[in-house]
Formats: structure tokens, sequence, C-alpha cells
């Protein structure tokens, strides 16, 4: 088991570091879909294993000794690991059969009688996923088991409303509702969300991979709240009413693993909404894609040692059996 620690301890500093950078850079007061991608980036380094290393340290003599077997305390660490990683991955796949339950039992749409509410959504949200950049709308589900909006069921997703909301929930709300879910799709939410939830199993114990995640979440939900109002003649204080009702509806009720309207952050998120000094944007700018690939390159690759410069490398190793020290001298060119 201890082969589980000296497999994550390098690539645990490294995502850490990135993490740490990305985490500084992506501060709260930017626009939303520059830090989400900030975000993004240092989760990804958290997926992705070192498949090339910048040369950055001098490698002028290492030293090993013979191998005398894990110790207790790096056994049991590794042991907490694997235990962790079991428990993490035993509630992500009992959270997807559950979504999966839901999204079976939920009604697809056209599921009402022609003239009721329901029988206009499809065009509103047809016009609205046009809108929105999708190349077409995604499939509705009526759930009675939800208390709030959501898209839902990655790599094929589905919007799924409440039955109740449906029928009471004024036109403005629905639109700016619609409009906030889509901008999860278009923006490829689920599939990210999806990763850090597996991801999770090897990371749950950083810190770091915590707070990249949570702050990713939190950064989506901006950047669809900007996108909803970007797209409708509704003012920020409207909007942040919608989020209220949509809370106080959810108030007590179980949530689903999803992509959903955040109704958790509802305070933060309004409070950013009548911020007068927010910054709002629905896309990057080629100033921030310029910014983002050069970090990218910087911080994706690995860390490995390099020679010095001039001459061959020369190592010199000591390998100390006990019974004398033995000196085995490498020639690199």
């Amino acid at each position: 088991m201890t082969a589980v620690l000296a497999t994550l301890a390098p690539l645990a500093v490294e995502a850490s570091l990135a993490a740490a950078i990305v985490l500084l850079l992506a501060r709260p007061r930017s626009a939303p879909p520059f830090r989400s991608w900030l975000l993004r980036l240092g989760l990804l380094k958290f997926a992705l294993p070192p498949l090339l290393a910048w040369p950055v340290l001098p490698q002028v003599w290492v030293g090993s000794r013979p191998a005398t077997g894990p110790s207790p305390l790096a056994a049991m660490a590794a042991a907490v690991v694997l235990a962790g990683a079991l428990v993490v991955l035993w509630r992500t796949a009992r959270e997807r059969r559950a979504l999966g339950a839901l999204l079976r039992d939920a009604r697809p749409w056209p599921g009402a009688a022609a003239h009721s509410r329901e029988a206009w959504l499809p065009l509103r949200l047809a016009r609205l996923a046009a809108d929105a950049g999708l190349a077409r709308p995604p499939r509705v589900l009526i759930s009675a088991g939800i208390a709030a909006p959501m898209v839902a069921g990655w790599p094929r997703p589905a919007l799924v409303l409440p039955a109740a909301w449906v029928a009471t929930a004024p036109d403005e709300g629905v639109d700016l509702v619609l409009r906030h879910e889509l901008a999860h799709l278009r923006r490829g939410d689920l599939a990210w969300l999806e990763l850090s939830s597996w991801l999770a199993a090897a990371w749950w114990w950083n810190p770091l991979y915590r707070l990249v995640v949570a702050r990713a979440c939190a950064a989506a939900e901006d950047a669809c709240d900007d996108a909803a109002l970007a797209g409708s003649r509704a003012s920020a204080a409207a909007y942040g009413a919608v989020l209220v009702r949509v809370a106080e509806s959810a108030a007590g009720r179980p949530t689903v693993f999803a992509a959903a309207l955040g109704v958790h952050a509802t305070e933060r998120r309004l409070r950013r909404l009548l911020d007068a000094t927010r910054r709002s944007a629905t896309r990057l700018s080629t100033l921030q894609r310029l910014a983002l690939a050069a970090l990218a390159a910087a911080l994706l690759p690995g860390l490995a040692p390099r020679p010095m410069a001039g001459s061959p490398t020369h190592v010199h190793v000591l390998h100390d059996s006990g019974a004398g020290i033995h000196h085995h001298h490498h020639h690199g060119h």
C-alpha cells in the first residue's frame, strides 16, 4: 500500500503548488469566465500525470540506500488514504444510482395536456437554447422529486424541472432560470463536475483540492448568473428575487448531485448580483485566452531534474549495504 503514497507524493506536491497559484490568481472579484478557467487549470493538474517535464533543477549528486521495507507510519498513512478513497468511491456511486433513479422516474416531455401551461415551454426552451449557443435544446424531464430546476445526467444531460414549479413560476422567472441552466450546458459544467467527483477518491485528503473544487463551483454559478442576466432585460434585483423564491421552495429538501441552481450559495450570489462594482462577462477576452494558455504551459507539465550545463553529468551514488560502502560512477552525455 505504500506504493500508493510513493505515487501520489510527487504529484501531490506539484498539484498543490499549482492549486495555490490558481487560487491566488482567481480573485473573487475577477470576471467569472476567467476565474472559472483558472480554477479548471488547477483541477486539470490534479487529473493529469506529468506527461511532459520541464527541466528545472540541476542534478549533480544522488544518494540512495537499499530498501529496508515500509515504515509502520507510512503503511498506516497509505491505509488511511486507501480507505478514504473507497469511501468516496462508494458515496459517488451511490449518488449516481440515486440520480439515475430520479431521471428514470421523471416523466419525459411532453407529458401534459395540450391546454396546460407546459404546452408552450418547448418553444420557449428552443429559443433560449439558440440564444445560449446550443446546437439543440436538451431533453426535458418533469419530476416531483426535486425542488429546484437543474441540469443533470452526464454525458447525456437533461433539464429537470420540478412539477410544481412549472405550473406556478412567473414567466420572467421561468426565462431567467432556464437561461441559467442552459448556460451550465454551454459551459460544460456537468463534465467538470463529474471529473471532480471521481478525482476526489484520490485527493479527498488534500484541502487545496477541495478548495479548488468549491471555488470552481462558485465561479460556474456566477458565470451562469451573468449569462442569464445578459440575455434578459430583467434587473439584477428581479433575478435576485427569483433566486430567493427558488431557495425558499428548496428549503429543507434533499439535494441531488447535479449542476443545480446553487441553492446553498444563494446569499453569496445575491450579494454579488447587487454589487454595483461587480465585473460581469460571458466570454473570455483574447488577452485572457493568451494568459490562460501561458499558465497552462507553465503549470500542467511536471518538473524534472536537469543536468548541469557545460559538461557530461557525473553522478556519484553511494550504496550503504551494511557490509561496506560501494561506489558507483555513472557518466551521462
